[in-house]
């Protein structure tokens, strides 16, 4: 897996609220939050290699729902509400005004991926930048 994925995977997963931990087994990898979308309760343990943010809508979607919910918070837009209040389509574009790279002819899959791990990246950068110049 390029190292562009697995860098990409890691900051989505930290943004999720997964922390990088060590389990029995010594293994290292992501312990995901109990209520984590998309993962049973007995199973929120994931080394690096098996996030599938790169591949899977089943992955990506709670991510998008969750960029979703803060921008939209923001904007008067509360809870489940703002499907309604803005829909979905509003939040693709959002995200892709966060997309520096040149999409070109990749897969829908591919463009949702870089403009979530590139959102991230600027949503973390403008939170240090509150917090050094509140």
């Amino acid at each position: 897996m390029k190292q562009e994925i697995l860098d990409g995977n890691k900051l989505i997963a930290e943004f999720m609220g997964a922390e990088w931990k060590q389990d029995d087994y010594n293994e290292w990898g992501y312990l995901f939050p109990d209520k984590s979308p998309g993962f049973p309760d007995w199973n929120k343990f994931r080394q690096i290699e098996s996030l599938k943010y790169h591949t899977s809508w089943d992955w990506i979607m709670p991510v998008v729902e969750m960029i979703a919910e803060n921008i939209y918070s923001k904007k008067g837009c509360i809870g489940d509400n703002w499907v309604n209040c803005f829909g979905l389509s509003d939040v693709f574009k959002e995200l892709q005004k966060h997309t520096h790279h040149s999409v070109g002819f990749i897969s829908d899959m591919e463009t949702t991926w870089i403009a979530v791990v590139e959102f991230i990246k600027w949503h973390k950068e403008k939170s240090i930048l509150t917090t050094l110049n509140p």
